[in-house]
């Protein structure tokens, strides 16, 4: 999911408040740079019955603000806690844009 919005003040007051916004909803910044105007969001799951939903938030500021989420959808098989010769489990991962607006 890809969101954009216009600014009025400078890319490092735009991210700033962004930053601000994004803690005060609970998300915790895994990375901030100031010189490329863009941070990150540490790892976050959304706990669906048997298909947890993972996401990250990147934000960016350049002529506009960007905010973009990545979420994956894990399904887990029925003997995915059973590591053919790995000794790990079996996880079947699909890139998806299943997130609303509202997460």
């Amino acid at each position: 999911m890809v969101r954009t919005f216009e600014y009025t003040t400078t890319k490092e007051e735009a991210l700033k408040e962004a930053q601000i916004v994004f803690e005060k909803l609970g998300y915790k910044i895994s990375s901030y740079d100031e010189v490329d105007n863009y941070f990150t969001t540490e790892l976050r799951i959304i706990n669906r019955l048997f298909r947890p939903i993972y996401y990250v938030t990147f934000v960016t500021a350049q002529d506009r603000l960007t905010v973009i989420v990545y979420s994956e959808v894990r399904t887990f098989r029925r003997a995915s806690r059973v590591g053919f010769a790995s000794g790990g489990e079996q996880v079947m991962q699909d890139a998806s844009n299943n997130l609303g607006d509202r997460f």
